[in-house]
């Protein structure tokens, strides 16, 4: 079986060795800048200089740094990723789509406790991890997670706790490319306070600190590790009449590889619809289905990819709305000096149809029978009046579709 990630890749030319050099991004806030440690002390200037003893095969390994003080899950999620209001966009000089940009072989992410400092949820925090775990895997590259620190700064002890079952969670969710920053730095005695040997400042550590972080990274072997040798180049969905067309690309690809499409509602649960083998051999290959039974509402799709045994990883998510048996305007016409509105209320959800100008002002409002599911509504053009009209369909339900009409 052929790997991507090697730790020595040998090639024969006109009998010369020609070595593979390996490539490592580490993506992070400040304790993977290095803050508080002296030069040359951090985790991370540790792990340079450990890789670039030219022992085994006589080439350098290339660190790239991209971490940035006071960074957080969110700006570090792939360019284009739209946060909730109220959250920090993506940071494309530092985020996970710059990382990928750099062609590594692994990338280490290192959020060590912004998120909680900055009081953004537990799920926040891991929904956000998954999505860049996922993303570097689906592009064929190595991931690892760095697992939270205590953060002694934080005096509300439900912060320091959260970090502390946010250690776990990581841990379960990741397994075996999940790296422990957690056990080496927290105190005994239950308050997840630094312990006195490591602490700095209260929320980064020092040289000693520094030092338990490279090892657990040392330790972690990252340049040996089996990744599924599959790149997942393009995953889309697309509304097709009253079906859903999901189209997807590889390269590297194997046969033992095995595909499986799953579906949600946007709840964060999904159930698999489908499963197929991959073709295997060289080149590109491209594989679609179509999903002609949609759920209502939100159809939320991503493509789980898996090789024997426990290695897997899931392609980003796309979301299709399923607007059948949903209330809609139909069509919006001017005859004989009158406005005719025609609706479908297909839940017969009470509702109502308003005219107003282009100044907000409410020209008309009109109910919709409610035992009606198709309706046609005239207005007469006395009570509107000519020139540009907002026509609003809205239901008891908070539903409201919105259409301008020239009349």
């Amino acid at each position: 079986m052929v790997y991507k990630q090697v730790l020595l890749c040998v090639l024969m030319l006109n009998g010369m060795v020609v070595t593979a050099q390996k490539k490592l991004v580490i993506m992070g806030s400040s304790t993977a800048v290095g803050n508080n440690a002296t030069a040359g002390n951090s985790w991370a200037q540790k792990t340079t200089a450990y890789f670039n003893q030219n022992t085994s095969d006589g080439l350098d390994t290339i660190v790239e740094n991209i971490a940035r003080g006071s960074q957080t899950t969110y700006q570090q999620l792939p360019t284009g990723s739209i946060p909730p209001p109220g959250r920090p966009s993506p940071d494309p000089l530092h985020n996970t789509t710059l990382a990928l940009s750099l062609n590594p072989d692994v990338v280490i992410v290192n959020l060590p406790s912004n998120d909680v400092a900055n009081g953004f949820s537990k799920s926040e925090f891991m929904n956000n991890l998954r999505t860049i775990f996922n993303t570097i895997n689906g592009a064929g590259v190595v991931c690892y997670i760095t697992t939270t620190q205590p953060r002694t700064e934080l005096t509300n002890f439900s912060y320091r706790d959260s970090l502390r079952t946010l250690f776990d969670s990581i841990n379960n969710t990741f397994g075996m490319y999940a790296i422990d920053f957690w056990s080496d730095l927290v105190s005994t005695d239950g308050t997840n306070n630094f312990t006195s040997e490591v602490f700095s400042d209260g929320i980064h550590v020092n040289n000693a600190g520094h030092a338990y972080l490279f090892n657990q990274v040392k330790n972690k072997n990252i340049f040996s590790g089996i990744v599924l040798p599959i790149k997942l180049k393009k995953f889309t969905a697309r509304l097709i009449s009253e079906s859903v067309q999901i189209k997807w690309q590889t390269d590297l690809e194997e046969a033992n590889i095995v595909f499986e499409l799953e579906r949600g509602n946007g709840s964060g649960r999904f159930n698999s619809i489908y499963r197929i083998k991959a073709s295997g051999g060289a080149g590109v290959k491209n594989y679609e289905w179509i999903d002609a039974h949609l759920l209502p509402g939100t159809n939320v799709y991503r493509l789980k990819v898996a090789e024997s045994g426990d290695k897997y990883f899931y392609s980003p998510t796309e979301r299709i709305k399923n607007r059948l048996g949903e209330m809609a305007i139909s069509r919006i016409a001017a005859i004989a000096g009158n406005l005719t509105v025609e609706v479908a209320n297909p839940s017969k959800t009470p509702a109502f149809i308003g005219i107003y100008n282009l100044s907000g002002m409410q020209l008309h409002k009109q109910a919709l029978q409610a035992s009606q599911v198709n309706q046609k509504i005239i207005i007469p053009g006395t009570y509107i009046g000519a020139g540009l009209l907002i026509v609003k369909l809205e239901s008891s339900n908070g539903d409201v579709i919105v259409r301008r009409f020239f009349k």
